[in-house]
């Protein structure tokens, strides 16, 4: 994984939340994932809260995929980016978490602005932990996307108003939960299974693929089609979900971090 371009990408989508995309940050989008974005900004623009949860691979493949932790500095670029958003867009409020996920979704810092001691909280987490999780057997994207909606939609709840969630996920490995892999997979992608659910809540998935072409944790396109196939709902001979994907479900975007 390149960190600079990881954390550029990062920091394209953040500044896409808010801002149409300039000509360069659009090239790494789709055109789902450019509706996406834009989708994003026309509901922050007249919400009460932007609610970001940050999810990131634990899986024992970093060893080999992110020996060097990068991804740690693409989460701080992350939080930065988010925090300079309720600059630009008024009275907007905008929140976010900080969870890991494996065989088990975990809370690392709860909900909180991204500016002051909660940033301070998320950067200051994602360096101490995010380093010394990497011993996950599984990568099982069930819990990543079950956790997060449930933690994004009992946030909305407590604030009341109006917001406007998403989760942005970090992995850098294919789905893996060893023989119930097939079936874990018909769980996330089949009509009306985890993956809708999410497009039905309206949470937009942006998925940052931390992934490797060759080496130790190497990916295989197919592995990469089935995420962006998650995100945005199908990708190069695959689908996930009801298809086509209903037009008032949220789309997401895939980002690729190689």
């Amino acid at each position: 994984m390149n960190a600079r371009r990881a954390a550029g990408l990062v920091l394209a989508a953040a500044l896409l939340l808010l801002a149409p995309p300039a000509r360069a940050q659009a090239d790494a989008l789709s055109d789902v994932g450019q509706r996406t974005f834009a989708q994003v900004a026309g509901c922050a623009a007249g919400a009460d809260h932007l609610l970001v949860a940050i999810v990131v691979d634990e899986s024992s493949s970093l060893r080999a995929t992110d020996p060097g932790n990068r991804r740690v500095e693409a989460i701080a670029t992350a939080v930065s980016s988010l925090a300079a958003l309720p600059r630009a867009g008024g009275r907007l409020d905008v929140e976010a978490n900080l969870a890991t996920f494996g065989s088990a979704y975990t809370e690392l810092v709860p909900w909180g602005g991204v500016e002051g001691a909660h940033a301070d909280a998320l950067v200051g987490a994602a360096r101490a932990e995010l380093p010394r999780r990497d011993r996950a057997d599984e990568t099982d994207y069930r819990v990543a996307l079950r956790g997060a909606q449930q933690s994004l939609q009992q946030r909305q709840a407590a604030l009341g108003g109006t917001s406007c969630p998403v989760l942005l996920w970090f992995t850098d490995g294919e789905l893996d939960v060893g023989a119930a892999t097939p079936a874990a997979a018909a769980q996330l992608c089949d009509p009306q299974g985890l993956v809708d659910g999410l497009r039905g809540a309206r949470i937009p998935v942006v998925a940052v693929a931390l992934f490797t072409d060759s080496g130790p944790g190497a990916v295989p396109p197919a592995a990469r089609e089935q995420l962006r196939a998650i995100a945005e709902g199908g990708g190069d001979g695959t689908r996930c979900g009801a298809q086509p994907v209903p037009a008032d479900a949220a789309p997401g975007a895939y980002l690729r971090a190689d």
